[in-house]
């Protein structure tokens, strides 16, 4: 039986979209992608991906939203 996003909890939620945007992110920065990624970008894609799966995440939406005045 599969699971429905409605039966899963915040934080499986969150598991499965940290997931797919990682295993996009490598398709995205994979040397045979049909995509013209610049190195610098292509370089920046790839620290980003290995900061995330060290455990380092950004600022939270709120916070950003809040300090541009928009909460």
């Amino acid at each position: 039986m599969e699971m429905t996003v409605s039966q899963m909890t915040v934080d499986e939620l969150r598991t499965l979209i940290a997931d797919v945007v990682e295993e996009k992110l490598s398709e995205l920065i994979a040397e045979d992608s049909d995509l013209d990624i610049n190195d610098e970008l292509r370089a920046r894609l790839v620290a980003q991906m290995l900061r995330v799966r060290e455990g380092e995440r950004g600022v939270p939406m709120a916070k950003v939203m809040q300090d541009l005045g928009r909460s």
